[in-house]
């Protein structure tokens, strides 16, 4: 069997603006939805769309799709969204 290899690199220099899918998990209270937006928007990304399914009448999961600019930005996302006290869970994709 023949292998064939393509070498490939990364660029240092990578700009722009990447969408990731994310569902969060979390006690339904009022204002939830508020406080996620807010706290997504405080990390400068961009929010495309937002959904939210209720579950029961003590939970709900919010779909999302942000624009963030890198990994690293991404993770800063993450982390303020987990540090609101009704999130119950957060999961990319």
């Amino acid at each position: 069997m023949l292998e064939k290899t393509i070498p490939v690199g990364w660029s240092d220099d990578i700009t722009g603006e990447f969408l990731v899918d994310m569902r969060v998990e979390v006690a339904s209270e009022r204002g939830i939805v508020a406080r996620l937006a807010n706290q997504i928007t405080e990390t400068s990304a961009q929010i495309e769309s937002i959904n939210q399914d209720e579950r029961d009448s003590h939970s709900m999961t919010i779909k999302l799709c942000i624009g963030v600019n890198s990994r690293v930005h991404l993770a800063t996302v993450m982390r303020k969204i987990r540090s609101i006290r009704s999130v119950v869970g957060l999961v990319r994709g």
